[in-house]
């Protein structure tokens, strides 16, 4: 069971230092955790590990589990299936020290053989062989559509037919493959010709990511875009095309149509843009000139565990490069530092998502 509580962290720390601060007090810990784990002492494990974990924002969840070796074991913390908050876990755990005994986790891993499991709902226990699964392999968008069917949804209300469901998807295929492989999902009983055991589903999606050459889920993936039509209505509404790693930010704001909540508020981090002139970079080589310096940026942000570049996109008028940045200020400053070190760039402003993008941050 995944332990979650939304508790308010100190929001004068970054991310960043959020990381750093917990990987510095569970080494302190770890031998004494470790034990503890193997014991099973949840009494010992539970306000102590929610005390570390939540401290590094609201709404992670974090699970106990076995590890690569016989006598380790193993920490994840879940995003529970939120985008944003996956690219937080995916940093706490690229920044782990090497501790004896450990492995850690940025996402809810599939577990290795679910025949013996059982889930209990209603004083009922469920198997997953009782669930039958028919796929639909949808190319385009790089996912699976299922049908679900089960002799055991006849005597389930329909909240806890989607429930275990998603229970066993999740215990088969892992967090990440669940939120990112699969595409609609129906219950339904007209569709089991072609069908299998759920037992079955996390091979078929091997195979099927095999034969059409798909990256895993979490890779860093990159999505391209295009508008037909542009205009002035709001910040980077003059948008032609582009390519994004964190699809669902830019989905939301240009639903918003420059307005939406920040998804990782009183987390530390935060969503930028680097908007740039047109004229600032080489004619007829802005597009070229953009990705030498979404590349440039990536590098330099990675290697000082300032932030990652999710992609970026031109304009009629704007140059655009999208970021998740993890140190607040000081992020925003080294951001400014690279572009001011390669000379480039001569006239740029940076933007959040949230909030009013119209507000510049920082500039050139």
């Amino acid at each position: 069971m995944f332990f979650r509580k939304k508790i308010e962290p100190k929001l004068e720390l970054t991310f960043k230092e959020r990381v750093g601060l917990f990987w510095r007090n569970f080494s302190t810990v770890s031998d004494r955790l470790l034990a503890a784990v193997r014991e099973r002492r949840s009494e010992e494990l539970d306000a102590e590990t929610s005390s570390l974990v939540f401290a590094l924002s609201p709404s992670l969840a974090w699970v106990y589990g076995p590890g690569s070796s016989s006598e380790g074991r193993s920490l994840t913390v879940s995003s529970e299936g939120c985008a944003h908050r996956r690219l937080l876990t995916q940093y706490w755990v690229d920044h782990a020290p090497v501790l004896a005994g450990w492995d850690f986790f940025p996402s809810r891993q599939p577990s290795e053989d679910v025949s013996g499991f059982r889930i209990q709902i209603g004083g009922e226990a469920y198997t997953p062989l009782q669930f039958w699964i028919t796929p639909e392999v949808d190319e385009e968008n790089e996912v699976v559509h299922l049908v679900a069917w089960s002799p055991a949804f006849l005597s389930l209300e329909s909240k806890d037919r989607w429930q275990i469901l998603f229970l066993w998807l999740d215990e088969v295929l892992g967090e990440d493959h669940v939120s990112n492989r699969l595409g609609k999902i129906d219950i339904r009983d007209d569709a089991l010709g072609p069908s299998f055991p759920l037992t079955e589903l996390k091979s078929y999606i091997e195979e099927t990511e095999a034969k059409q050459g798909w990256k895993a889920p979490g890779s860093g993936q990159f999505t391209g875009y295009s508008f037909e039509e542009t205009s002035d209505a709001f910040l980077r509404a003059d948008m032609i095309a582009g390519h994004t790693s964190q699809r669902l930010l830019w989905r939301d704001y240009i639903e918003g149509e420059g307005k939406m909540d920040d998804p990782l508020a009183g987390s530390g981090a935060a969503y930028y843009f680097l908007r740039i002139p047109n004229g600032s970079l080489p004619d007829g080589k802005q597009t070229d000139e953009r990705f030498r310096l979404e590349e440039l940026l990536e590098a330099e942000l990675k290697t000082s565990a300032d932030g990652l570049c999710l992609g970026g996109g031109g304009g009629r008028k704007y140059g655009y490069i999208d970021f998740l940045l993890f140190d607040g200020p000081r992020s925003v400053d080294r951001v400014l530092q690279i572009l001011r070190a390669d000379g480039a760039v001569k006239k740029a402003t940076l933007h959040r998502f949230a909030g009013d993008p119209a507000k510049v941050i920082a500039s050139l």
